[in-house]
């Protein structure tokens, strides 16, 4: 490679739709350093108009869309080997579960860095074939699994038997979460929510792993005796309809509101008071990392990474996977203590600018790329010598 030349960099995620492994492509794409790295995303399925995807193209960042039908469909090995042979890149950066559609173009075109985040506990990143598949991609084939947290480099160990995966914890940007009084008082105005009104905010997929019953189970026992809460839930999936029907069978109609897929979470957070999640399991939720940019406490279940984010009742509170009482107990708690409530908001707000920014993680990434490509550009010369 030769000094001036950048490194070529392609990011490879399945579908560039809303959520935390995306959000990460995105930034890594926005900031590494483009005087260093030249850097392209893949998109595995077609453009179908989502938010990242629009974000994606305002921002005016290279990527490729392809057409991945569902399940097993044997043209993407075609498509993705023709894009890697075409781009010659010196790193493929894979997200998600399809690592095996990039393996035999990796291999063919002989890309000299492959790296794979594992963006969930390993257990529940893959099963059946595809465990396989990535055991051997990481054992045999030189792909490099990356923890975005020290919980998900054990489930590796366990699950795969490798012991070198560099930790990498997920950034945001967070200069786009800074509180701003103004703006509260305004979304509230315009969104019919009363001053007075302690606000609880859930950002996710309305998927299993999330388990909105649980929340809503807790949301409905802290109004019995706290009348003057809400709930935001945002985000979209197959169980909204489900949930709503519970928060309608719940009576909760009028303090629950579903507020859908949106772009100006930044806004969202900073006009809500209390971040709440009731995952069963996550890798390192980015949705935390933000609220506590956006200097909001956070009640989480205890799962993953997430007790590598909140030191329990410093910036937020965390209550076992599953326990409705515990989670009841910590709504009530915050809403009937506002000022605890923004003390814990105030400490997840230095912890993140200090721990959590894009910066420090695309630098990482980025000395990641580089010190691959100077062991695999060492052992070439070393191979060549008689």
């Amino acid at each position: 490679m030769h000094h001036k030349e950048r490194i070529r960099v392609l990011q490879v995620i399945p579908k560039l739709g809303t959520g935390g492994a995306e959000r990460l492509v995105l930034d890594l794409a926005k900031h590494l350093d483009s005087r260093q790295f030249d850097v392209s995303i893949v998109s595995l399925y077609p453009f179908s108009g989502e938010s990242f995807e629009m974000e994606a193209a305002n921002t005016g960042l290279p990527i490729f869309y392809l057409s991945k039908r569902r399940g097993l469909d044997l043209e993407i090995f075609i498509q993705v080997t023709k894009l890697v042979k075409k781009f010659q890149p010196h790193v493929v950066h894979n997200h998600l579960y399809l690592l095996y559609t990039l393996l035999p173009a990796c291999l063919l075109s002989r890309v000299p860095v492959r790296i794979h985040t594992v963006h969930s506990i390993a257990t529940r990143e893959v099963s059946g074939i595809h465990r396989y598949i990535h055991r051997c991609a990481f054992k045999h084939l030189k792909v490099i699994p990356v923890s975005i947290s020290s919980i998900v480099l054990e489930t590796i160990r366990d699950v795969y038997g490798i012991y070198e995966s560099p930790v990498i914890y997920n950034g945001i940007d967070t200069d786009r979460f800074i509180p701003s009084e103004a703006h509260r008082r305004i979304w509230r105005l315009k969104n019919g929510i009363p001053e007075d009104v302690m606000v609880f905010v859930n950002i996710a997929r309305f998927q299993t792993p999330k388990n909105h019953r649980l929340l809503i189970e807790a949301f409905y026992y802290t109004v019995q005796t706290i009348p003057n809460v809400m709930l935001l839930l945002v985000g979209d999936g197959e169980l909204r309809s489900d949930i709503s029907k519970i928060v309608n069978d719940k009576g909760l109609q009028n303090s629950v509101k579903f507020l859908g897929v949106r772009t100006d979470i930044p806004d969202i957070l900073n006009a809500t008071d209390v971040f709440v999640l009731s995952s069963d399991w996550e890798g390192l939720p980015i949705s935390i990392i933000e609220a506590m940019a956006a200097g909001k406490p956070v009640i989480t279940t205890d799962v993953g990474g997430v007790s590598e984010l909140i030191i329990n009742y410093r910036n937020g509170i965390l209550v076992p996977r599953g326990d409705v009482q515990q989670l009841t107990e910590a709504m009530k708690k915050l809403a009937k203590d506002r000022e605890m409530a923004d003390g814990m908001g105030k400490q997840g707000r230095l912890m993140v600018r200090e721990k959590f920014d894009v910066q420090t993680m695309a630098r990482q990434y980025g000395e990641l790329y580089l010190n691959c490509l100077l062991k695999h550009n060492r052992k070439n010369l070393e191979d060549m010598e008689p």
